[in-house]
Order: C-alpha cells, then sequence, then structure tokens
C-alpha cells in the first residue's frame, strides 16, 4: 500500500508542511520533531512521487562531486558521449552533483524529485553504494557504469577482465614473468574484474603464488600520478634502486605515468628495463615518452547505451532484472612494452 505525506504527517502528529520541511533538511527543525518524522518515514517506507513530464524525460548523471583527480579525464569522456547523445536526440541531459558518502533512500529520491528527474546515469559509484539499492527498490530508472553491485544493479560495464587477461597474456608472451598489477581499490566491481583477468592469465601460464604479484589499495596518499610514483618510488628504494619485476601494469595511464617517472629518476629505461602498461587509453598515455601500451575502453559507446537503457526504462516502465551489457575493450600497442631481458 502506498502512503502519502498526508498520512505520515498524521502519524508523526505534525503539519504536512513540517513533514516537508524535515524532507529538505529545513533549518529550524527541533531535533525530536526531525527525529520523529524521520523513524516515521522509514518505517512506513515512505518516498515521493517522481514527477513526470510531459515531453522530454528529464535524464541526469549522478557524479560524486569530490571526484578524485584520477577520474577527471574517466568522468569527462563519460559525460561528453552522454551530452553528445542526449542532443543528437533531443533529451533534456543534465549533471546532478552528490556527495560521493551520500546514503539513504530520502535525501537522494527527494534529490530527484525536486530537480524533476525522471531517471538517472551513475558514474564512479561503488559496490557498498546504498542509495542504489534504493533507486532499485523504489522502481527509479537508473543504471551504473562500470560497477554492477554483484550482478544485482542495472548496469553497463566494459570488458575489464577480458581485456586484462589479453594483455597480460601478451606481457607473458613477451617473456615477463614478474609481472607487478597495481590495482587499484577491490571496492569496485569493475577492479575486481580486472584482478580476476590478471590472476587468471598469471595461472593459465603456470606462475605459482600470482597473488603476491597484486598491488591493492595500500592506503598510499595522494592523486594518482603520486600513488604510482610513490609505490614505484619505494619499491626501488628497498631494492637499492633495482625493482624486483619486469613488467607493470597500472589501473589507469594516470598511475602508470607515476611509475614512469618513478622508473626514470632511479635510471631505469622503458621499456629497456621495465615494461609499462596503463588503461583507459588517456591522452596523456598517448602523448607519454615513449607512449604507454594501454586497455582502452569504448568509454562514449557505454555512456550512449546507458542513456539508451535508461530513457527505455521511464517509457517502457522498470525492468523486473536487472539490464546487464557488457561492451569489449580494445588492447593498444605502443612503445612502453617490450621483450623481456634480464637487468
Amino acid at each position: 500500500m502506498t502512503i502519502s505525506i498526508r498520512q505520515i504527517a498524521k502519524l508523526s502528529g505534525v503539519s504536512v508542511a513540517t513533514v516537508s520541511r524535515v524532507m529538505n533538511r529545513h533549518p529550524g527543525i527541533r531535533p525530536e520533531t526531525e527525529k520523529k518524522v524521520r523513524n516515521c518515514i522509514e518505517q512506513y517506507g515512505y518516498a515521493p512521487k517522481m514527477i513526470k513530464r510531459q515531453k522530454n524525460n528529464n535524464i541526469s548523471a549522478i557524479v560524486p562531486w569530490n571526484t578524485a583527480d584520477d577520474s577527471a579525464w574517466y568522468v569527462g569522456q563519460l559525460i561528453q558521449g552522454l551530452g553528445n547523445y542526449a542532443f543528437a536526440k533531443h533529451k533534456n541531459f543534465g549533471i546532478l552533483p552528490v556527495d560521493a558518502e551520500l546514503e539513504g533512500r530520502v535525501d537522494i529520491i527527494q534529490e530527484l524529485s525536486q530537480n524533476n528527474i525522471d531517471g538517472v546515469i551513475i558514474i564512479n559509484a561503488e559496490s557498498n553504494t546504498g542509495y542504489i539499492k534504493d533507486l532499485h527498490k523504489y522502481r527509479i530508472p537508473y543504471i551504473l557504469i562500470n560497477e554492477d553491485q554483484y550482478g544485482e544493479a542495472h548496469h553497463v560495464v566494459a570488458d575489464s577482465r577480458g581485456g586484462t587477461e589479453k594483455m597480460t597474456k601478451y606481457l607473458l608472451e613477451l617473456g615477463h614473468r614478474d609481472i607487478l598489477f597495481i590495482a587499484g581499490d577491490d571496492a569496485r566491481s569493475d577492479v575486481r574484474s580486472r584482478t580476476a583477468g590478471f590472476t587468471a592469465a598469471m595461472q593459465q601460464a603456470g606462475v605459482k603464488d600470482a597473488e603476491n604479484l597484486l598491488f591493492l589499495d595500500s592506503g598510499i596518499s595522494g592523486n594518482p600520478y603520486e600513488k604510482g610514483y610513490k609505490t614505484i618510488s619505494q619499491m626501488l628504494l628497498q631494492g637499492h634502486g633495482k625493482l624486483p619485476y619486469s613488467a607493470i601494469i597500472a589501473n589507469c595511464d594516470a598511475v602508470a605515468l607515476g611509475c614512469s617517472k618513478a622508473c626514470h629518476e632511479h635510471g631505469l629505461a622503458i621499456p629497456a628495463d621495465v615494461s609499462i602498461v596503463g588503461y583507459d587509453d588517456s591522452h596523456y598515455g598517448e602523448y607519454n615518452y615513449p607512449a604507454f601500451s594501454t586497455i582502452r575502453q569504448p568509454l562514449k559507446k557505454m555512456s550512449e547505451l546507458a542513456i539508451i537503457e535508461v530513457d527505455r526504462m521511464i517509457t517502457e516502465g522498470f525492468p523486473e532484472q536487472p539490464v546487464s551489457n557488457t561492451m569489449p575493450v580494445e588492447i593498444i600497442i605502443r612503445e612502453s612494452t617490450g621483450k623481456y631481458s634480464a637487468i
């Protein structure tokens, strides 16, 4: 049974206006009143109705307002793809910046309702981003890009497992066995997929203890350039200028750039002494010297498919089963990788 804001007001013993002010986080509400209203909202599962538009569907991209520097190029490509498609098809499209730590059904649904948003594309979510379950529960059209929340959420993802596995096999064919994989934060399904691809290729090649070659998020502070730089610099200092790996696969081109800088400062030539692979095929990876071999995601095509799926949900109805789309990636070979040679 659907409950109305008037019923919430009656059950809470307050006015409809007070319920509205509580939901909008209006200042001046007494703490005990706010707590009583919010408890009632949670108990009865109240959610404000989405306002439907008469003509075009209103679709927005939800982007964390504190998006890290490593995501700037990546997010920009996705937004450009969404915007290009929306413009060509005369769709209403905007960007909704939110707190990356946002939790709670009332907050996010209220944001969408206040902004007359009918559906959303969510960028840079993690597997534990809680409000996505609420979007799904209340059947609000949405789709995630490069996150599937363990297969339970609507998503468009790149074949990051297949791409990483293929790139790892390429390095193995060049003779490399000690390959460092800087995976990143495994709170994202995309990172877990890449890790699975790397591990599978190494195990198929008979490399023992491949998990020991993984470098997950270690708490090293800084932007991705600094993380790549600090990670390799520390290893080189511990090894007195020698790196225990002949190849490095970084989780993005920015991390690869930091790794490259550290290697150059310690006198290691790329790729003669160490091969380096990036991810995403960004412009700064392409114009680095030497240019990075990398794994290219079809970011603009992914975002185009995402907005098509959301538009379809708004028009045809919320699907009963999770929408799942996996798009192929492309292996790009450039000058930063070469045959293994003992140092």
